[in-house]
């Protein structure tokens, strides 16, 4: 589960998702807005990763949206 991504510290939040799939295959992330992962997926994209995305009804605050990939 990733924190908030606001535009003053997203750069640190992309640094640190794309060290994470640098260490593996497959990651599994989880951000509380669709807005934040839009930004999981077009950071996977710019290192050609493909992530599946989708909303997590049973968490309706920090869980709520899950990217796999």
């Amino acid at each position: 589960m990733l924190g908030e991504i606001h535009s003053c510290e997203s750069e640190l939040w992309e640094e640190l998702v794309m060290f994470l799939f640098d260490l593996c295959d497959e990651a599994l992330i989880t951000v509380g807005t669709e807005s934040e992962s839009a930004l999981i997926t077009e950071w996977a994209a710019s290192c050609g990763r493909m992530i599946e995305v989708f909303e997590n009804e049973r968490d309706p605050i920090y869980d709520r949206w899950v990217c796999v990939g």
